[in-house]
C-alpha cells in the first residue's frame, strides 16, 4: 500500500518468476508473512494503516452504487439472489462492510488458515454469508457462472503476471450473466522513481508488485479479453498510500 515499502524492480524478479522453484519460494515468502499478521482488527490486514477502513469502504460503496445506477450491477432480490465473492477476504473486512450491503449471499476465499478462521468469528452473526474456502488465488477454481460480483482488493500483486491472468480468466467463467469483476488496488504513478522500466514496484516484505497503470489495463483488457466497464481512483484521504484505482470488468 506505502509508497516508501517499495523497492526498484528487476530482471531478478522476472527471472524468479520463470523458475518453477523460484516461483515456489515467492508465493511461499507471501504465504508466511500473511500468516504472522495480526488478525485482531483491521489494522493488522491494512499493514498498519486500519485507519483508511471507513474511507475505504465508503469510496467502495460509492463506486458500486455508480454502478448499480449505470445498470452495471445487479439489485439485490429475494426472488433472484445475487452471490458475491469476496478474494483474499482475509478477516472478511470487505465482506461486513462492503458486500453483504450490496449482494445477497457472500462467499469468501482466503489463502491464509489464520485469517479465514478469523473471518468465521468475525462474520459469525453476519446475515447472508455463504462458503468459506481455503484456497490461494492461483490454485482456486471458482464454481462456473455463480457470482454476480467477484470483489478483488488489495491482493493481484502477490500474483505473477502469467498466474493473475489465468486466475481472472477462471473468474470471467465464474460469472454469471451479466456478473461483474471489481478489481481495487494500488496503480502508482508514472512518475514514481522507481517504475523502473515504467512497470513494477517490489515489495520484498511481503512478496508484492504494483503494476503501472498501463501495463494493468493491456493485462486486463488485451491478454484476460475483459470488457472495461467503469474506471475511477479511489478518494481515501491518505497521501502515504499509492494511488488505489477501481476497476468494473466483465
Amino acid at each position: 500500500l506505502l509508497r516508501s515499502k517499495m523497492g526498484k524492480f528487476s530482471c531478478a524478479l522476472e527471472r524468479r518468476w520463470a523458475d518453477p522453484k523460484e516461483r515456489k519460494m515467492w508465493y511461499e515468502g507471501a504465504a508466511a508473512y500473511w500468516s504472522n499478521v495480526t488478525t485482531e482488527d483491521n489494522n493488522g490486514v491494512l499493514g498498519g494503516y486500519g485507519c483508511v477502513h471507513a474511507a475505504d469502504a465508503k469510496d467502495s460503496l460509492l463506486f458500486s452504487r455508480a454502478l448499480a445506477t449505470r445498470s452495471l450491477l445487479k439489485a439485490r432480490s429475494i426472488d433472484s439472489p445475487t452471490f458475491g465473492l469476496d478474494v483474499a477476504a482475509g478477516i472478511g473486512r470487505v465482506t461486513d462492510a462492503v458486500l453483504l450491503e450490496i449482494c445477497d449471499v457472500v462467499d469468501l476465499l482466503e489463502g491464509s488458515e489464520v485469517l479465514l478462521e478469523a473471518a468465521r468469528v468475525k462474520l459469525a452473526q453476519a446475515p447472508r454469508v455463504g462458503r468459506f474456502f481455503h484456497s490461494s488465488m492461483q490454485s482456486f477454481l471458482p464454481e462456473p457462472g455463480r457470482y454476480h460480483l467477484i470483489w478483488i482488493q488489495w491482493c493481484i500483486g502477490s500474483l505473477t503476471d502469467e498466474d493473475l491472468v489465468a486466475f481472472l480468466c477462471r473468474c470471467k467463467a465464474a460469472l454469471a450473466p451479466g456478473g461483474l469483476i471489481v478489481i481495487k488496488d494500488n496503480v502508482p504513478q508514472e512518475s514514481t522513481e522507481d517504475l523502473e522500466g515504467g512497470t513494477y514496484l517490489v515489495d520484498h516484505v511481503d512478496n508484492s508488485v504494483m503494476r503501472s497503470q498501463a501495463h494493468l489495463e493491456e493485462m486486463l483488457t488485451k491478454t484476460c479479453g475483459l470488457e472495461l466497464l467503469e474506471h475511477a481512483e479511489a478518494q481515501l484521504g491518505n497521501e502515504e498510500l499509492q494511488p488505489v484505482h477501481s476497476y468494473a470488468l466483465r
